[in-house]
């Protein structure tokens, strides 16, 4: 008998560890950038991705997936926003040098 596969919303959530800030942080496997990818038909998607289609909605045409917690590996939709890539660099940009410095700290 063959084994039925889990939900994609399940299979994502149960590598999801929920954090004191809000963040759904990722724990399964990442790619070398940063981000957690999960593997979808065959093919290796972007864990924020799945999120925001499983709880929001398509990604609209064109657009990107930003994380609003500048965390990569956050999965919460609340935390997520589509935008354009435009958009999601100026955003990226927008950082204080305090803010890369406590990102690069907390990475340590």
């Amino acid at each position: 008998m063959a084994r039925m596969a889990k939900p994609l919303k399940e299979r994502l959530l149960a590598r999801v560890r929920v954090e004191h800030d809000g963040c759904w942080t990722w724990t399964g496997s990442c790619a070398g950038s940063g981000y957690g990818h999960l593997c979808v038909d065959g093919k290796w998607r972007g864990t924020h991705r799945i999120s925001y289609e499983v709880h929001v909605g398509p990604i609209p045409a064109g657009l990107v997936i930003d994380h609003l917690c500048r965390n990569t590996l956050c999965c919460n939709p609340y935390h997520l926003e589509a935008v354009t890539h435009q958009e999601n660099m100026r955003r990226a940009v927008r950082l204080t040098k305090a803010q890369r410095m406590q990102i690069w700290l907390d990475a340590q």
